[in-house]
């Protein structure tokens, strides 16, 4: 009569099993509690790796612990509080956002006098790209002979990491702008931690007839689960008297 051999189903039954192979003694009891012995370590690693790939994704987004900031931060984007609710209830399902979807780069222009556009996505989510003079009510900072130099801070305000940085430009009336200097770059993520950031950098120092100056910095946002990340470039670009920024992720 062939014996039956129990499959544990769960940590307990293998410890027990392991523990009962300890007290055979026959040779081919020996073979058994080897076996046993394998075979526990193996479902034990498997149960364990199960448990922790199950606890990662019921929070992907760093909720806990942080809705508080994420409502900031939704809100810092442009989102209307109407709209809080329904956007948090997506992500505690495990869902992105339409504004973290968004593949496409998000181009806009800020010349003189204009600080910030937002865009909006279907299921309410935003991002809000700006400017502002590095000395508050000072831009430019002084113009001579059809030369402006401005200094700007230029940033990104979306979810759930946000990108900011310092450039100082000329616009030359009849001629090609220039980004002189980029400094000063920062990031804030949520729910995960900034990672492999590069720049700022000057990529084109004076715009020419095909292209204008740019500058970028980019960065990537990525879970504290470790199961979603996210990369942003945040680009700034300078001609024809004026300038924008492109946000590409």
């Amino acid at each position: 009569m062939t014996e039956q051999i129990k499959v544990p189903n769960n940590l307990n039954e293998v410890v027990s099993m392991g523990k009962n192979a300890g007290s055979v003694t026959s040779w081919g009891s020996k073979v058994k509690r080897i076996f046993v012995t394998m075979f526990t370590g193996v479902l034990t690693f498997a149960l364990m790796s199960s448990g922790v790939h199950a606890q990662t994704n019921q929070d992907p987004y760093g909720l806990v612990g942080n809705e508080k900031e994420t409502r900031e931060a939704l809100l810092e984007s442009g989102v209307d509080e109407a709209d809080l609710d329904k956007l948090i209830a997506k992500l505690k399902r495990g869902e992105e956002l339409d504004s973290m979807k968004s593949n496409k780069a998000i181009d806009v222009e800020l010349g003189e006098g204009k600080t910030s556009k937002v865009t909006k996505f279907p299921d309410g989510s935003a991002i809000k790209l700006a400017k502002e003079p590095e000395v508050s009510g000072i831009n430019p900072l002084g113009c001579w002979s059809g030369y402006c130099q401005y200094t700007e801070k230029v940033y990104v305000y979306s979810y759930p990491s946000n990108g900011s940085y310092y450039a100082k430009y000329t616009t030359v009336k009849g001629g090609y702008d220039e980004i002189n200097s980029v400094w000063g770059g920062s990031t804030r993520s949520i729910g995960g931690s900034t990672e492999n950031k590069v720049g700022p950098k000057i990529s084109i120092k004076k715009e020419s007839s095909s292209r204008w100056a740019r500058a970028y910095m980019s960065w990537d946002w990525v879970a504290y689960s470790g199961v979603y990340s996210k990369n942003y470039t945040l680009r700034f670009f300078v001609g024809k008297n004026t300038c924008k920024e492109s946000l590409v992720q």
